[in-house]
């Protein structure tokens, strides 16, 4: 799939059955009442990012993310993405998000920057602005071997690095800025 072009009211829901590749080239694309994009498939998306894409989502969504997935996420490309997650986190996958390399600016996220259930960082690089936590394995690990983490937290009780499981960093460029009470 190829998403380009614009909307300031529009939304992608993605029900594959198979392993699939998303484009984003150029896309500016905002959901005010859920996910911009929102994938049901509990197949692997490689996210192919061809160009610079924004996406957000409003105040009224009700789901987990401004992208929201139910299966593997595969970042890569030269482009880049921006994520403002307005009512929750930026990008949330109840699976694991792979960062492979492109680079990735969540802007704005009420909640956790990345919320998924394992983050793998081989190449890239992240930015996250939040109101939560930075990165949140959730339930599973966070491995780190390549790529640039630079993340900014400035609420109270949030961690910038955080999981259930382990942390490993073996690589990469990682800064991290938290100003919030007992954070």
């Amino acid at each position: 799939f190829l998403l380009l072009g614009q909307s300031t009211n529009g939304s992608v829901t993605i029900n594959s059955k198979t392993k699939f590749i998303l484009g984003l080239s150029g896309l500016t694309l905002t959901n005010p009442e859920g996910p911009a994009i929102l994938i049901t498939s509990s197949s692997r998306g490689i996210i192919h990012l061809a160009d610079s894409s924004i996406i957000s989502d409003g105040t009224a969504n009700s789901n987990k993310g401004a992208l929201q997935s139910s299966g593997k996420l595969v970042f890569m490309g030269r482009g880049a993405l921006s994520v403002s997650g307005r009512a929750k986190h930026g990008i949330q996958t109840s699976k694991s998000a792979t960062i492979k390399s492109g680079n990735i600016h969540i802007l704005t996220a009420k909640k956790d920057g990345f919320n998924v259930d394992n983050y793998i960082q081989r190449g890239g690089n992240v930015t996250v602005t939040g109101r939560g936590d930075g990165i949140d394995g959730d339930q599973g690990y966070i491995d780190i071997s390549g790529g640039s983490i630079t993340i900014n937290c400035t609420a109270d009780d949030v961690k910038g690095l955080g999981c259930d499981s382990t942390i490993t960093i073996s690589g990469g460029t990682i800064n991290i800025t938290i100003s919030g009470d007992q954070s």
